[in-house]
């Protein structure tokens, strides 16, 4: 092997690791702050509607676009309930914080389209319908 070649895949997974401890660390932060929230202040919501768009691009990158998909999914939602975030969005998003948390953890690398990565998008679906898209002023 070219010595150039195995420090690139050396310095990309040195990346990698470090991509993803800064993300599970920022999953916890948000889930605990998220979990102590009574209502959904605006601040709180605007962080975690950055970290899944964050993650729409980067996951992939990185080996997980199982957690793109995932990123993608609080996006739309954001996108159809606006900038009106009330306590009755935050169960969205902890269904989407856990759920980007168990992809994680369980180190779900690739598309998603094994049993786990599918039990986790229909999941995430089936909650999804559950909640009110919009708030209606």
């Amino acid at each position: 092997m070219i010595p150039e070649h195995s420090n690139a895949i050396e310095g990309l997974e040195a990346l990698k690791r470090i991509w993803l401890q800064q993300t599970m660390d920022e999953l916890d932060l948000l889930g605990a702050a998220v979990d102590s929230a009574s209502g959904a202040p605006a601040d709180l919501a605007k962080e975690v509607y950055r970290l899944f768009h964050d993650l729409q691009g980067q996951a992939a990158l990185f080996g997980y676009p199982l957690l793109g998909r995932v990123g993608q999914s609080f996006c739309a939602y954001w996108r159809t309930a606006g900038d009106e975030f009330g306590p009755d969005r935050l169960p969205m998003m902890r269904a989407h914080l856990a759920a980007a948390r168990k992809v994680l953890d369980k180190r779900l690398e690739g598309p998603g389209d094994d049993e786990a990565g599918q039990a986790i998008l229909a999941e995430l679906e089936t909650f999804a319908r559950s909640c009110p898209p919009r708030i209606t002023p």
